[in-house]
């Protein structure tokens, strides 16, 4: 849901840069809203959005930039906000031991290994290119 969010506010941007209209910027601000609810990445929103009008303008004019500013407060807030609640979600450090997370380590870069092995065995390094 966050992309949806984050692509559809991105979207409704592009339309507010060619029609500076109410309606598209609330539809920005509602979205940017909506994903920042989703998942705490969307406080990069406004960043995105300040390279969308520096790649539209080729350069920095900072009265362009005005209108960005309630985006980065909410973004702001929710910085602020999520590690307050994600806090509360993520468990003791001291639920695994020493040994078990030296353990789920290798036994994950084990499966990460064994992912990455080649698995068509007819393709071969030795094969002869035709002449």
């Amino acid at each position: 849901m966050y992309t949806a969010f984050f692509l559809l506010g991105l979207l409704g941007y592009q339309e507010y840069l060619k029609r500076p209209k109410p309606l598209w910027y609330g539809l920005t601000l509602g979205a940017m809203l909506l994903s920042c609810l989703s998942k705490p990445a969307a406080v990069v929103f406004p960043i995105v959005m300040s390279l969308l009008v520096l790649v539209k303008d080729r350069k920095f004019i900072f009265k362009n930039y005005l209108h960005a500013i309630p985006f980065y407060v909410v973004a702001l807030i929710f910085g602020l906000i999520t590690p307050g609640t994600q806090s509360e979600a993520i468990s003791d450090s001291d639920s695994f031991t020493f040994f078990d997370r030296l353990t789920l380590g290798f036994w994950a870069n084990a499966v990460i290994c064994i992912d990455s092995l080649p698995r068509d065995t007819t393709l071969r390094c030795t094969q002869f290119h035709p002449k």
